[in-house]
Order: C-alpha cells, then structure tokens, then sequence
C-alpha cells in the first residue's frame, strides 16, 4: 500500500509539472503601425473587427503565429509572436475597452488565456482561468505551483490580486474541483467539493 500511495504521488506531482511546463514562451516583438506587418495580406486571417478594436492571426512559421490587435479608431497597432500548438491559433472570448482575451489549450487538461492589453499593447498569460468580470478587468485563475491557494483573482490592468484560501478536493488544480464558478454583482461565487468531497458554495467579496 505505501508503494501505491508514494507512485501516485509521484504519478500527481509528474502531471503538474507536465501541465505547468508544456507552454513555452512567447518573444516579444513590437510594432507600431508603420512598421507592421501589412494589415491586407492575403496570409492575414481577421477573428474578430469591431468598432472597439480588431484581433488578425498572421502565420508565420510553423513554431509561431503573427497576432495583431488595436483599436479601431486609434493609429497604433500592437503585434507579438504566440507559440503555435498542435491543437490550433488560441480562441477569441471576449473583448472590452481595456483589452482582448483569448484561450488556448496545450494539451491534456492543460489551458490558459492570454489578456492582450490595448494601452501598452501588452500580453498576459493566465493559466487555469476559471472567471471573468469584464466590467471590472478582473480575472479568477487557479494556480497550480501553490496547492495551498485556492483562487486567485487579479485586476490584469494593475496586476492587484488577491489569493483565496479554501480547503478543497485535490487534482491537478483546483479547478477540479469546482462545480459552477462566476461573477456577480456580489463579488465572486462558487460551488466546489472539498477534501470531504461535501459540497461548499460561498460568495468571496
């Protein structure tokens, strides 16, 4: 039995490093309008233009993707390079006045979001994202490299967080363990299973 126990210890611990490590890093490449990759090009695939702003995918390599994004009626345009995946270009979620949010997967249970900021054309990378409050540029994620924190939730404008302490049911985050998860005009609710595999519910403020 001990024999067990220690190899799916280490069966868990080898799953969390392969779900943390699998996502390499992006090079940072600016541009400003000028001398940006021209916005017509026939490689250019547009995955959303609005009157808020604009997101175009560009490949170009089979390693990395060209991702552009701006607003719409500003002159600057923001482009950086992504990691391509087997699984694809990341999908587009949502967009507001401060920024675009796009989620990618990188393998077996194994996701994260990227914030593309339009004010310093800046790229966040979140791993795990479980909620968002677009109104209030917040984000709720759960962070894996620190099993004791439940949830983080973080303004990605400020970089102010916040970590929230629960006991809950343990994976490879903590996201397993939650059962329904959103923002409301109370602060942020979810419904989980802790280590008792008991439901809790509880509105974080």
């Amino acid at each position: 039995m001990l024999v067990f126990v220690i190899f799916l210890f280490h069966v868990v611990s080898c799953m969390n490093t392969t779900s943390s490590n699998i996502v390499p890093e992006k090079k940072d490449i600016g541009y400003d309008k000028s001398a940006c990759i021209d916005l017509n090009s026939n490689m250019n695939d547009t995955v959303f233009k609005s009157i808020n702003g604009f997101l175009i995918y560009e490949h170009i390599s089979i390693d990395y993707f060209l991702v552009k994004w701006g607003k719409s009626n500003s002159d600057m345009l923001y482009c950086d390079t992504l990691p391509m995946f087997p699984i694809g270009t990341p999908l587009y979620q949502w967009h507001n006045e401060e920024a675009i949010c796009l989620r990618q997967g990188c393998g077996t249970d194994c996701f994260f979001a990227y914030i593309l900021l339009f004010k310093a054309g800046e790229i966040k990378r979140y791993m795990y994202p479980m909620a968002y409050d677009t109104l209030n540029n917040v984000i709720a994620y759960a962070d894996s490299n620190v099993p004791e924190v439940f949830l983080v939730v973080e303004n990605f404008l400020t970089g102010e967080k916040k970590e929230i302490i629960e006991d809950y049911l343990r994976g490879i985050h903590s996201g397993h363990s939650i059962e329904s998860i959103r923002f409301n005009q109370n602060g942020l609710f979810v419904k989980w299973q802790d280590c008792k595999n008991e439901t809790r519910e509880k509105i974080f403020k």
